[in-house]
């Protein structure tokens, strides 16, 4: 059994959403075993690890996820084992500006080349803003603040683990077997996708035109499933956990890439 994690935003250690694969109940589906097409056929990802479009892999029967794993479910984890999470132990997290006031703005620090990503002291998965945020309103949208680490332990606590890269991406394609992936040819024109996924429209980071209804993330199933299997927000929403480690510089993209095995 697999599960993919679907990260928020952590650019250096914490922040991270994750979906579950395995398969005892009805939220999850099953990937039959198969050789499956992956890859990119951008030519600077393939340098930096990415598979070559056309690459086959063979992969064996797994179950994943429908949702990406909601704050509801991670707070029943919590509450069950009392587990604590690495962005409570550093005591902060990244947060994207326009989550937060301008006094939280000007009193935060922030990463020179992606100054909207700012670490706020108290950011953690039940503080998804710092302090004085709550997940009391947000139960049914994706966890954040959640790193590779806590990741794993959920999935043990629940019997399951993070999906490989190669799951993953298969599962995403849910049965598209040509070389580009089956959202990359269309995304420059991301107003036709708005029903289909939460995803930023418009000048970033501060022209947010709101075209599918959310600034930031939503609820685990806003958004009808994105592709044959069922799945919901594979793109979109939040970043992804896989187990598998890549090579070469993380590339934040929420359309297209990850960054397997690290931290987001």
């Amino acid at each position: 059994m697999g599960c993919s994690l679907r990260s928020y935003i952590f650019l250096v250690f914490v922040v991270s959403f994750f979906s579950l694969c395995s398969g005892e109940d009805g939220d999850v589906v099953e990937v039959k075993s198969g050789v499956y097409s992956v890859g990119a056929d951008d030519e600077e990802l393939v340098k930096k690890g990415w598979s070559q479009s056309g690459d086959t892999v063979r992969v064996k029967r797994f179950s994943i996820d429908k949702f990406p794993v909601t704050n509801f479910r991670f707070r029943a984890f919590v509450r069950a084992t009392k587990y604590k999470t690495e962005a409570e132990d550093f005591g902060w997290s990244f947060v994207f500006s326009r989550a937060l006031s301008a006094e939280m703005n000007n009193a935060s620090e922030h990463i020179q080349d992606a100054p909207w990503w700012k670490a706020v002291q108290g950011a953690y998965w039940r503080q998804p803003e710092g302090k004085g945020s709550s997940i009391t309103q947000v139960l049914q949208y994706p966890v954040v603040h959640v790193s590779k680490r806590d990741a794993e332990a959920f999935c043990k606590w629940e019997g399951k683990r993070l999906a490989t890269e190669h799951e993953w991406e298969v599962a995403a394609r849910g049965g598209y077997e040509d070389g580009e992936l089956p959202w990359a040819k269309d995304m420059e024109q991301s107003a036709k996708h708005s029903s289909h996924l939460n995803s930023w429209h418009g000048r970033f980071p501060d022209g947010e035109e709101l075209v599918d209804g959310f600034m930031r993330t939503s609820p685990v199933d806003a958004f009808p499933p994105q592709n044959s299997l069922g799945l919901h927000d594979m793109l979109g929403n939040v970043w992804e956990w896989t187990s598998s480690t890549m090579k070469g510089v993380c590339l934040f993209s929420r359309i297209l890439y990850r960054c397997p095995g690290g931290s987001e």
